[in-house]
């Protein structure tokens, strides 16, 4: 649902995969002062959780901020506390991604570490307890992001896993001989989903993924036909096949968006405040074409933006807190222009970030819990203002 990366990237094995990856925390490296502006220093990759967010800069290191109740920002005795300004989380990182409350990062050596609410075992450290450090819970990971409750990531060899919540299905994998769905509903460690896997995408309560074939595969909830045109099924537990040719996907909140190889932006699911942002409010059980030469799209809850390959950033979806970015509170159910020289752009619940090709950091939307970075100031912001996080 909402990610950041710098480019898209067994009995025996399953044991050491396991094995010395989730049991062991690393401190996180905050540092006394937020080191002094430099133009040499600026951000490649965002990411925003509901209320927190991250930055990746130049040198690789990870910088997050915002809500922390559940230690999904900084532990210690700021678990609890408004994050005002941003914190160096790590070195080496080269992907992270925020779900509702809990947090995943990826070092350059494959090293996953998760941390944050853990009530559905979204952490995968066996466990139902809240993670306020960095968690190593794999190794030989190429790609993760989080959905709203779940986890998902993808080997070197491009095998799937996930762990956390599995409600609506969202992890994918079918009900072991023998047991129950209460035995299936939620898993503490990571379970196999599929093999042969490039990317992926946790949305609120369904997941997408696509092969190296580009078919666009998903399951989870589909009250909406979030995941595909089947109306007698609420509920995808194992994965069903659903369009080709696709290099790119995000998973929303009732709703999915995808990149076809010609540049076409495809969205289908609920619209029911314009989501997909096709000019209506009529749910879309099938993919419709949204717009053109779309080179990135990120989904959230509600709303959605996308970047077309002039750099031209869109949006549309609710807009209640600004997090369209248009100047208004309006909701808009199709895309319209916000900003250009956009080159990545990451959208939450409530806020929304943005890096132009300079190497400047936008933010705006709500900011109850501080998520745009402003130090002080919890005002939303309904127009994209440059955000100044290393300040002297």
């Amino acid at each position: 649902m909402k990610k950041i990366f710098i480019s898209c990237a067994l009995l025996i094995a399953i044991f050491a995969l396991f094995t010395g990856c989730a049991d062991e925390d690393f401190e996180t490296d905050a540092p006394d002062n937020i080191i002094l502006a430099d133009s040499a220093f600026y951000p490649i990759a965002i990411s925003a959780g509901d209320g927190h967010s991250f930055v990746i800069m130049n040198d690789n290191s990870l910088w997050a901020w915002g809500w922390n109740d559940f230690g999904q920002v900084i532990g210690g005795a700021q678990v609890g506390v408004i994050q005002t300004s941003p914190v160096r989380l790590m070195d080496n990182a080269v992907m992270a991604s925020g779900g509702f409350g809990h947090t995943v990062a990826l070092n350059a050596n494959g090293d996953l570490s998760t941390w944050g609410f853990n009530a559905d075992g979204q952490v995968g450290d066996g466990t139902w307890t809240h993670r306020t450090r960095p968690y190593r819970v794999m190794r030989n990971i190429a790609f993760a992001t989080a959905g709203d409750q779940h986890t998902l990531a993808i080997t070197d060899e491009g095998v799937l896993w996930g762990w956390g919540s599995n409600m609506y299905g969202q992890l994918g994998n079918p009900l072991p001989p023998g047991s129950t769905l209460m035995d299936n509903i939620f898993h503490r460690q990571p379970v196999q989903i599929m093999e042969n896997i490039t990317t992926a995408s946790g949305g609120f309560a369904h997941s997408m993924a696509i092969d190296i074939d580009g078919v666009l595969w998903g399951w989870g909830a589909n009250q909406y036909n979030q995941v595909n045109n089947d109306s007698n099924t609420r509920y995808h537990r194992t994965p069903v096949r659903i369009k080709e040719n696709v290099v790119a996907v995000s998973a929303g909140g009732g709703f999915t968006f995808a990149i076809t190889a010609d540049g076409g932006l495809w969205g289908w699911g609920a619209n029911s405040f314009g989501f997909i942002g096709d000019g209506t409010t009529h749910h879309r059980p099938d993919p419709v074409q949204i717009l053109n030469n779309v080179t990135a799209v990120s989904a959230a809850r509600s709303h959605t933006m996308a970047i077309t390959n002039d750099g031209t950033l869109w949006g549309w979806g609710i807009n209640s807190n600004g997090q369209l970015g248009n100047g208004g509170t309006d909701n808009q159910h199709q895309p319209i222009a916000i900003m250009d020289g956009v080159s990545y752009v990451a959208a939450s619940i409530f806020h929304t970030l943005a890096i132009t090709s300079d190497g400047q950091l936008w933010a705006w939307g709500g900011n109850m819990v501080e998520q745009l970075g402003y130090s002080g100031s919890d005002a939303n912001r309904s127009l994209p203002t440059l955000i100044t996080l290393f300040d002297e």
